[in-house]
C-alpha cells in the first residue's frame, strides 16, 4: 500500500511538472548526455538535464544518486521535486508547507525507484555535465514538511 501511495505520488507530482522553468545553479563542464532519466541517475555524474515531451519541459539536477527537478505549474508558481537517498521532500517555492515520503530498499527494491527512474524510462533526456553545490539537493529550512509516512500510520488498514 505504501509502495503505491509513494508512486502514485512521485508519478502525479512529475507528470503535473508540466512546463520547465530554468535556474542558474552551477556550472557546465562540456560533456553531454543523451538517454533516458534511469540511465543519467545511475552514471553517477553531477549533471543538469532537460526532459522535453509534447512541448512539456521539466529540468532535474543530478548528482550521484541525489536529483532535484523543478517546473513551472501553468505559469503560476514553481514545484520543485527533491530525492534524496530513499526520501523525497515535494515543495511549492510560493508556499512554506511541503510534503516528505520516506520508503526503505524492502519496499522499493532499489534506490532508482525513489530517485523518479520509475517514472516513465522512455522518456528522453538531455544532458551537460556541471558542477552543482550540495546545498542545492537539501530541502529549505524554512519550510514546514507533513510527513505522509506519519500520516500513512494513523490510516486503519495502511
Amino acid at each position: 500500500m505504501k509502495k503505491i501511495i509513494f508512486t502514485v505520488l512521485v508519478f502525479g507530482i512529475l507528470f503535473l511538472a508540466a512546463c520547465g522553468q530554468t535556474q542558474n545553479t552551477g556550472s557546465t563542464s562540456g560533456s553531454g548526455f543523451s538517454g533516458n532519466l534511469a540511465q543519467a541517475i545511475s552514471s553517477g555524474k553531477s549533471m543538469k538535464c532537460t526532459m522535453d515531451t509534447q512541448g512539456v519541459k521539466l529540468d532535474t539536477y543530478i548528482k550521484g544518486k541525489k536529483a532535484r527537478s523543478e517546473s513551472l505549474i501553468q505559469g503560476m508558481k514553481s514545484i520543485t521535486i527533491l530525492d534524496e537517498n530513499n526520501c523525497a521532500w515535494v515543495w511549492s517555492e510560493s508556499s512554506t508547507q511541503g510534503t516528505k515520503i520516506c520508503t526503505d530498499a524492502k519496499t522499493t527494491g532499489n534506490n532508482q525507484q525513489v530517485s523518479g527512474s520509475n517514472i516513465d524510462p522512455n522518456i528522453k533526456v538531455s544532458c551537460n555535465e556541471m558542477m552543482l553545490e550540495d546545498s542545492l539537493f537539501m530541502p529549505p529550512i524554512n519550510m514546514k514538511f507533513t510527513d505522509l509516512n506519519q500520516m500513512m500510520k494513523n490510516v486503519p488498514g495502511a
